[in-house]
């Protein structure tokens, strides 16, 4: 007869489930460990490829820097307006993050005096009025965007432009500064759908709709065009946005008639990503920021490397 101790068979059983637990709860980690945030430190530097800096603000100010993260490989930038120059060329609002805050602060270029004009939860996307009096932004409440406007000087009230339940963000002054042009986030269907151990991932898509707010009629035009990241042409008549190709996956920019509204293809690659353009004071040049899409030779991992154009 064949004698079973039991204590070890359990204790057998015990080792072979906390093993394939372990396995189990390894595979989930690792891929929820794609998404990483980079450890980086925002430095000064004098020089770049011929271009010279110079050093506007210090530690102290709190400039907030830019949203990095890697996922399974590739560098993603969150873009936003982090700052805005007066058109006096005197001020500089920026994104500043204090006390685990994010809020507005404004640097007088000749005193050298720092001033914040906001205490929120959250602001994003900074931008002057033409007069240098007033900064639009996206003000987050109860985890929801809106535009705001409110003074340079950080001595008027907060006006809220918009209240809906969806998202905006990146406000701008047109060069009249009688209109707010602001991009609306509107959720769409599922696009793509892939599948853990224990659950299934949807991923939503977005369209980004254009509005403009007049301050004079206080009333809202949508427009039919969509796009995001727009910059106003000095006329005020246009606006250069970046639109995606759903074909080759890569943003192209686009230059949109507000009137007519309709757009015009201007620049467009099946391997480069184009947008955060801004447009020259002429009118006749267009700096943009390119991201171009290439593969490494030991993981055919995809790598992102940005340019800035002119």
């Amino acid at each position: 007869m064949i004698k079973i101790n039991k204590t070890k068979v359990l204790l057998a059983s015990i080792l072979v489930a906390f093993v394939l637990l372990f396995s189990i709860l390894s595979v989930i980690i690792s891929g929820y460990a794609t998404t990483t945030w980079i450890d980086y430190s925002p430095i000064a530097v004098q020089n770049e490829d011929k271009l010279k800096f110079t050093k506007i603000t210090e530690a102290t100010d709190g400039v907030r820097p830019a949203f990095i993260i890697q996922k399974e490989g590739v560098i993603y930038t969150n873009p936003r307006e982090h700052f805005d120059i007066s058109k006096d060329g005197t001020k500089i609002a920026y994104m500043g993050w204090k006390n685990n805050k994010g809020n507005i602060f404004v640097k007088d270029l000749i005193s050298g005096k720092t001033k914040q004009i906001t205490f929120c939860e959250d602001v994003v996307d900074v931008s002057f009025s033409p007069d240098g009096n007033w900064i639009v932004f996206s003000n987050k409440q109860n985890d929801n965007w809106n535009i705001c406007v409110t003074s340079a000087e950080g001595d008027s009230d907060i006006f809220q432009i918009t209240t809906s339940d969806l998202t905006e963000f990146w406000p701008a002054f047109s060069p009249d500064g009688t209109k707010i042009l602001f991009v609306q986030e509107v959720y769409l269907d599922v696009v793509e759908v892939y599948s853990s151990y224990f659950r299934e991932y949807k991923i939503p898509g977005y369209s980004y709709i254009l509005w403009t707010y007049d301050l004079e009629k206080y009333t809202f035009k949508q427009y039919n065009t969509v796009g995001n990241w727009p910059s106003f042409t000095p006329d005020g008549k246009k606006v250069v946005i970046t639109k995606q190709n759903q074909e080759t996956g890569c943003s192209e920019l686009w230059l949109m008639d507000l009137a007519k509204d309709v757009g015009f293809l201007i620049l467009s690659s099946s391997i480069i990503t184009f947008g955060e353009s801004s447009v020259s004071p002429n009118g006749k040049k267009i700096a943009f920021v390119g991201i171009v899409k290439e593969k490494t030779s030991a993981k055919n991992t995809p790598t992102n490397f940005g340019y800035l154009h002119c």
